[in-house]
């Protein structure tokens, strides 16, 4: 039997019992799908749901739909092949919970990995042409290099057969530079001019602080696809006020108490306004979540320099030696638990991310690189990159509910029908 003949049906068969819209109901909610949708296509006398499935995919299918109060049937692609009868289903009758999304979520889900292809010694030729190109035109080709390097990195990450690309012209890039150098050189002669005009346009730069970083985001995310479908970015200016000028002047003016819930309003402010096409990403993390990882932070911190001073008591240099490795795994372990954080709260309807990135193994990663950076003079920062970037693809995954061919289309048909495929603002990088 080949591993794509079998087709799955629906015939407008419910579980006995069970009302139709309360099953579209279900299958809305766990799916983010709309009713008006999901009726007009259930009440077609046969609704072909996948085809060129093998057969445990299609019963695997069966069980988790049946789960939500439909009846599918598996049927032969080809005379002669006979499909195995369906297991009973055990339907909850009561209202949706999180079990029965659980349920039917784990039958269904498929993790893809994602993959990195990217090798250091190429990335290193294309690294040292764009320095060597940017002094010779005083900064101007840096805009080429960051696209360069940009679709150097998204073009080698790969995730269900797919690789995302980077569509910036840098002429954009540029463009951006160049604003932000003449900003930068009028705060610098403003000084010359009068000292209070220094000050008011250091002001003036704040105020604009949250827009620049609202302009950066839709830049990057508008630049960004992965199949010929562009990531997006809608938040506001108020948001991003808060997130970072109100929260983080909290944090300072509590002495670093409120910082970890300044952090948490930030990753929270640019994930739930990032999208995909027109779905936008949920994060589900909480305040507290931020406010643990940093009491064991500063726990490990404090533990570890109390360790190295012990250790300088009998013999100095040990001190010097303990207090690198404290910070390096202090810095490790935060980074660890905040990226896995961000990603294992993060989701699209229908698919969420796992990552699985550990302390140990990232603080080798961190101290590898250095290692390599210090004794090459800055020669092995490439090679650092690609580590890094492999270091991502093999630690983090999605987890759909294996038809991101099916949910790609969805979203091009809405972004075409809709229009909200939006560019920025002035089509330019202000982030660096």
């Amino acid at each position: 039997m080949s591993s794509a003949d079998v087709t799955l049906e629906f015939r407008g068969e419910y579980q006995d019992g069970l009302d139709p819209q309360t099953v579209l109901k279900r299958l809305g909610n766990v799916f983010g799908l709309g009713q008006p949708g999901l009726s007009e296509a259930l009440n077609r006398p046969v609704t072909v749901l996948r085809e060129q499935l093998s057969v445990e995919e299609a019963e695997r299918y069966r069980a988790a739909l049946q789960a939500l109060g439909i009846t599918l049937h598996v049927v032969p692609a080809a005379a002669g092949v006979t499909a195995p009868p369906a297991a009973p289903a055990v339907v909850s009758q009561g209202p949706d919970d999180t079990a029965t999304r659980t349920r039917v979520w784990n039958q269904m889900a498929r993790t893809l990995p994602f993959q990195f292809s990217g090798q250091g010694a190429e990335f290193f030729r294309i690294w040292i042409v764009n320095i060597l190109l940017t002094i010779l035109t005083l900064g101007i080709y840096s805009a080429w290099a960051k696209v360069r390097t940009h679709r150097y990195f998204y073009g080698n990450t790969e995730v269900d057969g797919s690789r995302f690309e980077y569509l910036a012209s840098p002429i954009s890039i540029l463009k951006g530079r160049l604003i932000a150098m003449a900003a930068l050189l009028l705060w610098v002669f403003s000084d010359i001019i009068s000292p209070w005009l220094s000050i008011a346009l250091v002001l003036i730069f704040i105020s604009l602080l949250p827009w620049v970083i609202m302009q950066s985001m839709a830049f990057r995310n508008h630049n960004s696809a992965y199949r010929n479908l562009r990531f997006t970015f809608r938040g506001g200016y108020g948001g991003a006020l808060k997130a970072f000028i109100l929260w983080p002047l909290l944090g300072v003016l509590t002495l670093g108490i409120m910082m970890p819930y300044a952090i948490y309003r930030q990753q929270r402010y640019l994930i739930e306004h990032s999208g995909f096409g027109t779905a936008t990403f949920r994060f589900s993390a909480g305040a507290g979540d931020y406010f643990w990882v940093a009491f064991l932070a500063v726990a490990l911190l404090m533990g570890g320099v109390t360790v190295a001073s012990i250790l300088g008591v009998v013999f100095a240099p040990l001190m010097v030696l303990g207090m690198i490795v404290v910070y390096l795994l202090v810095f490790a372990f935060w980074q660890v638990r905040t990226v896995n954080l961000r990603f294992n709260h993060s989701s699209l309807p229908g698919v969420h991310f796992e990552s699985r990135y550990e302390t140990r193994s990232y603080a080798w990663l961190v101290f590898t690189n250095l290692l390599g950076m210090a004794l090459t003079l800055g020669l092995f920062y490439p090679w650092a990159r690609v580590r890094t970037a492999r270091y991502a693809a093999e630690h983090i995954v999605v987890v759909s509910d294996t038809d991101m061919q099916a949910f790609i289309a969805a979203e091009q048909g809405k972004v075409a029908s809709t229009g909200q495929e939006m560019g920025d603002f002035f089509n330019v990088d202000l982030g660096i």
